[in-house]
């Protein structure tokens, strides 16, 4: 989409992000795709990515999920020192979070460790 998506994205993952803390989870999909399909290189769109995997896991939606919170996994660690931002590191461990839970509901055992391990340092990390 160009110029135009480069204008569009951060508005409609807003838009998105608003649905998603209403709890209106269909309709936020709705614009986290748009906002992905708008400008996949948007500053941020890790965001983008976990919070569609959330409302996927909301709708029940498991493998859609899984691939959009396996995206925003590796998007974050393609960021230098995402870890090293209060903010970042907030949103980066409810990904986490979010992606346990994912693997475990779909029996993906053998990546669990890892993400625990990653999650534990980032918890455990002093500040």
């Amino acid at each position: 989409m160009g110029i135009i998506g480069m204008f569009l994205s951060p508005i409609y993952s807003g838009m998105g992000t608003m649905m998603f803390y209403q709890k209106k989870y269909s309709g936020a999909v709705k614009y986290f795709e748009k906002a992905i399909k708008c400008n996949p290189k948007e500053k941020k769109i890790e965001y983008t990515y976990s919070h569609l995997g959330q409302c996927y896991l909301r709708l029940g939606r498991k493998r859609n999920a899984l691939d959009a919170l396996k995206k925003a996994y590796d998007l974050f660690h393609s960021i230098q020192n995402y870890k090293d931002d209060n903010y970042d590191r907030e949103k980066f461990k409810n990904l986490l979070i979010a992606y346990l839970n994912i693997l475990f509901e779909l029996n993906e055992f053998e990546k669990v460790r890892d993400i625990q391990n990653e999650l534990d340092s980032i918890v455990n990390r002093k500040y």
